[in-house]
């Protein structure tokens, strides 16, 4: 699964885990992996480099941290955050 970084270029993230987007008007929250997952889209990385960069960091198996990846960008895709 790979994202398109374009809308994210806008959105606002704070080091609290607030994320806004000023196109839509759009606020939600995220958790410390949640924001980190967030940041490495707006970077441009790809689903695959966020996933080892959270399995590195995180001490976290593949399968878990897959899972929790597509549910978090479900959640972001809901809240038109990302397309």
């Amino acid at each position: 699964m790979e994202i398109e970084a374009a809308h994210l270029a806008n959105i606002v993230i704070s080091k609290d885990g607030l994320v806004f987007d000023p196109v839509t008007g759009n606020i939600s929250t995220s958790n410390t992996v949640g924001t980190v997952i967030l940041r490495y889209l707006k970077d441009g990385k790809t689903t695959s480099e966020i996933k080892h960069e959270i399995m590195k960091t995180y001490d976290v198996k593949e399968p878990a941290i897959e899972k929790d990846m597509i549910d978090f960008i479900n959640q972001l895709s809901n809240c038109e955050i990302i397309e």
